[in-house]
């Protein structure tokens, strides 16, 4: 085995691997679905060629024998594609419930940690359509450079970039306002003193100990073009348009409980990538904040002024978020700010939110049109609610993840956003 195929884990990737549980497993699942069936022998094919020259998709992670060393990523010698690379048939499916029950079973189910942490379930449906269904542990990279490896496998992958959407949380927090990596050990510090001293989220109807379970759901597409005429009109950003109605239909959900919202106090853990334009990588480097969801506001105004009062409050802190990614220390004690910062974000909020910009025009795979990508990044900690919003295409969706303790409709909530973006 050569040197390079032997690399310690870093602080982010170790810190990933400790705070995740059976009852949330840290791993990221996308999904690509086109009206015909994909071909299987150029998949692969794209598979070995470019997931695979990254070490990373071909490494498993080695637990040392002594309990203060840490872990390696090893080369796996016994790498077979067949282990990764599955085959699911619904063609006898009589609705859309199989699907739905395959991508919550799947959801719900941890990665085999012997193996190189990722899979790609191919899904051959009854309207004559695919799915490729592609599952990346945390470890091996973050929730938004995770989106980025299905993406590799289309036919325009080697191609000069293309735009991409407008929409995500980078657009309204620029990433230069979190500190650098030279700053990380003050920052840090800064960081984790803050989680310590904030108040944790009230017991609330969508804040419940997860079980495992997990229901997936995602929402009909949201027109970007008339959301941006719609923000413009209401002097916001389109992104503070469409959290604002998530924020609306998370207050429904809660009034369905008979539980008054103005009793609630309720915070999201929301993800700012911090690659710049770094594609394709693996790894974690991001920050982590905590964004106040304004449900207290009786009408949609009153909820996207709130909003915006919210993301103004978090650029003005943005220093004071945690930042997870490769530091040249490589310290234990840096291992040790970003676990318990992960520890601490999972156990202050109520929901994981996520934002994330998608190609702007359609893609093609295997010379199949993809008609829509969907994204479910991975919760955290005790949280058991994930809402995440991915932009594609000219249009945008909301994906919703919910652990069976919560006994929330999930297609319900998700139709409720789309609902309430369009009230405002």
């Amino acid at each position: 085995m050569s040197t390079a195929s032997k690399q310690t884990l870093s602080t982010a990737d170790l810190a990933w691997l400790r705070v995740q549980s059976p009852e949330n497993p840290a791993a990221t699942t996308i999904g690509m679905f086109s009206p015909k069936p994909l071909d299987e022998a150029c998949l692969k094919s794209r598979i070995e060629d470019r997931l695979l020259a990254q070490p990373r998709f071909r490494q498993r992670i080695e637990s040392p024998y002594m309990s203060w060393a840490r872990p390696r990523w090893i080369e796996h010698d016994e790498f077979q594609l067949a282990d990764h690379f599955i085959r699911i048939d619904l063609r006898d499916a009589t609705g859309s419930e199989e699907l739905d029950g395959l991508l919550s079973e799947l959801r719900s189910q941890p990665l085999e940690d012997t193996l190189p942490l990722w899979q790609v379930h191919l899904v051959r449906m009854a309207d004559g359509g695919s799915a490729l269904i592609l599952r990346v542990h945390a470890a091996v990279a973050d929730a938004k450079s995770a989106l980025d490896r299905p993406l590799q496998l289309t036919d325009e992958a080697d191609q000069p970039a293309h735009p991409t959407t407008a929409h995500g949380l980078e657009h309204v927090i620029p990433p230069h306002k979190i500190p650098a990596a030279t700053d990380r050990g003050t920052s840090s510090t800064r960081a984790l003193c803050r989680l310590i001293s904030s108040r944790s989220d009230r017991e609330n109807p969508l804040r419940r100990q997860p079980t495992g379970a997990k229901s997936l759901a995602w929402s009909e597409p949201v027109n970007l073009e008339i959301l941006d005429k719609q923000a413009t009109r209401c002097k916001a950003s389109p992104t503070e348009v469409l959290i604002t109605g998530i924020t609306g239909a998370m207050r429904t959900a809660i009034h369905s409980k008979d539980v008054p919202t103005e009793d609630v106090g309720l915070r999201a853990v929301v993800p700012l990538s911090l690659r710049a334009g770094e594609r394709p990588a693996v790894g974690t480097r991001m920050a982590l904040g905590l964004l106040r969801l304004p449900l207290s506001g009786s009408t949609p105004g009153d909820r996207l002024t709130g909003v915006q009062a919210s993301i103004e409050r978090l650029q003005l802190a943005a220093k004071q978020m945690a930042v997870l990614g490769p530091d040249a220390r490589q310290g234990l004690s840096m291992t040790e700010f970003e676990e318990r910062s992960l520890r601490l974000l999972g156990k202050k909020a109520t929901v994981a939110l996520a934002l994330a910009d998608g190609p702007a025009k359609t893609v093609t795979l295997c010379d199949q049109p993809v008609t829509h990508l969907l994204w479910w990044p991975n919760e955290l900690g005790e949280i058991s609610l994930g809402i995440s919003i991915l932009g594609y295409a000219g249009t945008a969706r909301f994906c919703v993840t919910s652990d069976d303790s919560l006994e929330l409709d999930t297609h319900t909530l998700a139709a409720d956003m789309t609902d309430a973006c369009g009230a405002i």
